[in-house]
């Protein structure tokens, strides 16, 4: 039977505590042993971290990609409701959201302030950060009807041409450089985007679509244009912005 130990002011079996010590001095290779060991990944210490947020929170790369390696659970939460993913967003290190998101750590998790990882990726304004869920972000999209996306787009009362500060875009623009989202575009464009707003660059949706050669896309902006030009939907009451960029 392991002996009882105190790491951190916690009472734990000597195997996880030795382990955690590990992480706590950045000693992948020893946290490694204990682990081949029997030692309990996903142990917390009286903090409610785990190794992986105890190592995502100190920026050690080495430790967290050793432990994502060993499945750790990537979506584990701190006491605050804070995922690694979570925390990596919030210091706006690129290293380990990468790491996380191609591990397919969940994007959808809030924490007890009701953010998600991509809400604080975004307050950054760091477009190389907030490009990082875009692959994660459409691959949710694209499992939702374009005719049910636009209506909860709608109920949410969000300003669709809102303009992000990190990448420049509309919701829109960005949809009309990408391939293979044209219903996407059409739920944005159901939902109330216009397609007259231009973004950072002075590029209309159509502009971009054209300037890509994206086929598909500008022959849906350009039908959309002739029945839409303009559209506004009535009776919403104020919008709400849809990118943020206060701390």
């Amino acid at each position: 039977m392991a002996i009882g130990y105190q790491f951190n002011g916690k009472n734990l079996d000597s195997l996880n505590a030795k382990f955690l010590e590990c992480v706590a001095k950045h000693d992948a290779d020893r946290a490694m042993h204990f682990l081949n060991g029997g030692a309990n990944i996903n142990e917390r210490d009286a903090n409610d971290d785990t190794a992986l947020l105890y190592a995502v929170r100190g920026g050690d790369i080495k430790m967290a990609l050793m432990l994502i390696s060993k499945h750790a659970s990537l979506d584990a939460q701190d006491k605050d409701g804070a995922t690694a993913l979570i925390i990596a967003s919030k210091k706006g290190d690129i290293q380990l959201v990468k790491a996380l998101i191609e591990a397919n750590a969940d994007i959808n998790i809030e924490d007890s302030h009701g953010k998600k990882a991509l809400d604080y990726a975004m307050r950054s304004a760091d477009p190389q950060l907030v490009e990082l869920f875009e692959k994660p972000l459409k691959q949710i999209l694209n499992r939702i009807p374009s005719s049910d996306l636009a209506q909860a787009l709608r109920a949410s009362h969000q300003n669709l041409d809102d303009i992000d500060p990190a990448s420049g875009n509309t919701i829109l623009t960005w949809a009309a450089s990408q391939r293979g989202q044209e219903s996407l575009a059409l739920a944005f464009i159901e939902a109330g985007a216009n397609l007259q707003v231009r973004n950072r660059d002075g590029k209309t949706a159509i502009d971009i679509a054209r300037e890509t050669n994206n086929s598909p896309m500008l022959k849906l902006l350009e039908e959309a244009q002739k029945h839409k030009p303009g559209l506004v939907i009535e009776n919403r009451g104020p919008l709400k912005p849809l990118f943020t960029t206060t701390n």
